[in-house]
């Protein structure tokens, strides 16, 4: 039986009438719309509302949980074939199921669809609005189509007039109202979502969007990359391997070395290390033979160059990792939250579960001087720092004696110690495979049993936990996992 959650700011069932829903589908779904997407034991999808009422009979291949524009797109099989329509919340089908793909779903009342591998578009009524001829048919968004005909893309606004007679050869999507194309001869230039071009086409070049009304120009016959502004002009040369733009600031690579630019053209770090991060416009996290260190933008060094590594922690905090894998946690000004070195466990909102050769602690992060020291036997489970600081709310799993259990950020001990292995599991908070006797099973944070601890084996995939029995069928649960509030 696969079940699920409700999460996020989506309505959840009463626990009794999901009981009941359950004992019907081997799915529910989260309530959007009014409505939860169910899957019957023969694999067929329907639609019940928030007090289970069946919507929408399980007879679909698969329904889309968006309804956008109160549209969710599902397909259903006939004579053989999978044809896709469009429902809405009430159950009623407003699109019929003849395509044979589409758009999943609509967008300024548009959405496009195909039939015998050709495309065309559709209105929320499904009028025709762009025949169905074209072997390729693009969204770039602002309510602009591109279709794509035997002598180049055309561009088509939502009512189906030609927005611009120019053919091109390359295109891409609408942003921040431009858009990048390539005419017919190679030249690149920019145009607007009235079809207008911004300046005369560029030849030898690709564009594409780095930063809002900033493009990179590579050129195509060095491979050297430089960057333009919407007139076209050259606000950086194209000498650079690489220009990538974070938190306002651009990094560019050359000859493997990394520098710092603002969108002007202005010298932040000269292009003379292995690797740049920006934290802000001002402060960056930086990489010089082997060693991390931080800066700012007056080139003044905020942490000293000598880390293997350095990785942000929350908003304001920042963990320098030493050789030995162990750290410390500094403030951007620089200053050292503790003189000690740790090793990292989890992250709560204000405090980090951490331990070194002295015993285990929680560190306060609002008010450093606030270290608890936790039980002298008690160790925390570690994490791996390498790519970056794992964040929970507020629960660390703890051993004692050889025996594993649970306390939150407070200290308070949540489950004793006594599972013989334990890990977290799944994307919703505080819940945990466990072994006991050898045997597996789930249990919250609690320590209520979800799932009973009689399984040999589990083993975590992408989207569930397949727990396994000798000589049973395998026994697959969500991530999302659901059970009864107490």
């Amino acid at each position: 039986m696969l079940s699920a959650v409700v999460t996020g700011s989506a309505q959840k069932f009463d626990k009794s009438l999901m009981k009941q829903l359950k004992a019907t589908y081997e799915f529910v779904g989260c309530i959007s719309n009014g409505v939860a997407v169910v899957r019957n034991k023969a694999g067929k999808e329907g639609l019940v509302d928030s007090t289970g009422h069946l919507v929408a009979a399980p007879k679909y291949d698969y329904i889309y949980d968006r309804f956008d524009e109160d549209k969710a797109q599902a397909g259903i099989t006939k004579n053989g074939k999978l044809k896709r329509g469009f429902i809405n919340n009430r159950g009623r089908i407003v699109i019929p199921f003849e395509y044979d793909d589409a758009a999943t779903s609509f967008e300024a009342g548009r959405c496009m669809v195909a039939k015998n591998n050709k495309w065309g578009l559709i209105d929320t009524l499904n009028n025709v609005i762009l025949p169905l001829q074209y072997s390729e048919m693009i969204s770039l968004n602002d309510g602009k189509f591109a279709v794509k005909t035997t002598a180049g893309y055309r561009i088509y606004t939502s009512r189906g007039r030609l927005l611009t007679p120019t053919l091109f050869i390359d295109l891409e999507r609408f942003y921040n109202g431009y858009t990048w194309v390539q005419l017919k001869n190679g030249g690149v230039t920019l145009i607007n979502r009235n079809g207008q071009q911004l300046f005369d086409p560029i030849t030898g070049y690709r564009l594409n969007e780095v930063a809002p009304y900033f493009y990179t120009a590579t050129n195509t016959t060095m491979g050297k990359t430089g960057l333009i502004d919407t007139l076209g002009h050259f606000v950086m040369p194209a000498i650079y391997n690489a220009i990538q733009y974070r938190n306002d600031v651009l990094v560019v690579e050359k000859n493997k070395k990394q520098g710092a630019y603002t969108l002007a053209g202005k010298e932040l770090l000269s292009v003379a290390y292995n690797y740049i991060f920006p934290l802000s416009r001002d402060l960056y996290i930086v990489q010089q033979n082997g060693l991390s260190g931080v800066m700012n933008s007056n080139r003044e060094t905020i942490i000293p160059l000598q880390y293997s590594n350095v990785f942000p922690l929350k908003d304001t905090l920042l963990v320098t990792v030493n050789k030995d894998t162990s750290v410390y946690v500094y403030n951007f000004r620089g200053e050292k939250l503790w003189p000690e070195a740790y090793r990292i466990g989890n992250v709560a909102t204000n405090a980090v579960f951490a331990c070194n050769a002295d015993g285990s602690y929680i560190l306060d992060l609002s008010h450093p001087a606030n270290r608890l020291l936790l039980d002298k036997n008690c160790t925390i489970k570690t994490n791996p720092v390498y790519f970056g600081i794992p964040t929970t709310p507020g629960l660390q799993i703890i051993s004692k004696e050889n025996r594993y259990g649970l306390i939150d950020s407070t200290g308070r001990i949540l489950i004793a110690p006594q599972y013989e292995q334990m890990y977290k599991i799944g994307f919703n908070p505080g819940y945990y495979a466990v072994q006991k006797n050898k045997k597996w099973g789930i249990v919250n944070f609690r320590n209520r049993i979800i799932h009973a601890i009689v399984y040999e084996q589990f083993i975590e995939s992408k989207e569930y936990l397949k727990m396994r029995r000798k000589g049973q069928k395998d026994e697959l649960f969500s991530f999302y996992i659901e059970e009864d509030e107490e």
